[in-house]
């Protein structure tokens, strides 16, 4: 059974406009330069990929932890939220 909480929700709400936001202030300021660069925007979204598939990992991992025993501390998904908050900001 797959439970996606409130707070998955809004920090996943929160990640995806955080990555957004980070998007469109790199490509205004590539403008504003006159330095864009569609080599830099695929590694910026490259990036940005590698972020959702990790939180993805860590949602599975998350939802692993309930039906098993990994024993782990704490859940992945919150953390990994915030860090990516924290990397996007």
């Amino acid at each position: 059974m797959i439970l996606w909480t409130e707070e998955e929700t809004w920090l996943s709400v929160a990640v995806l406009i955080f990555i957004i936001i980070d998007y469109i202030t790199g490509v205004i300021n590539a403008a504003l330069k006159k330095s864009i660069s569609s080599q830099k925007m695929r590694e910026g979204l490259g990036h940005k990929a590698t972020y959702i598939i990790l939180l993805s990992v860590c949602y599975t991992i998350d939802t692993i932890q309930l039906n098993t025993e990994l024993n782990l501390p704490t859940k992945l998904f919150p953390i990994v939220s915030c860090g990516i908050l924290l990397i996007e900001l």
